[in-house]
């Protein structure tokens, strides 16, 4: 199976870009204890502080949903949507090549 890849990019509402890291910094702690994601890099735009973007590789599609419906991700999202004025996700499926 080829391996599902999200990249999400978040603005922080003013005043919340800390908060906002704080949340990701939860979500980035959750999917470390998922046994299908591969990886969950976390950047800060270097341009607009306010902007972060979280790269996902998952083992698969399945891996990629029982993230989307892990129970532990629900204690983070009160804080999310309060801190998020803006959220755009991708997915798709790795490409072949070296990493994949």
């Amino acid at each position: 199976m080829k391996q599902t890849v999200a990249v999400a990019t978040l603005t922080a509402r003013p005043g919340e870009s800390e908060t906002l890291r704080g949340c990701l910094e939860r979500l980035r702690a959750i999917a470390a204890q998922e046994p299908g994601t591969l990886e969950w890099v976390l950047f800060r735009a270097q341009q607009d502080p306010a902007v972060f973007v979280i790269v996902e590789r998952f083992a698969d599609e399945h891996a990629y949903l029982a993230h989307e419906n892990n129970p532990e991700l629900a204690s983070v999202t009160p804080g999310l949507r309060a801190a998020t004025e803006k959220v755009e996700v991708r997915t798709g499926a790795a490409l072949p090549g070296r990493e994949s």
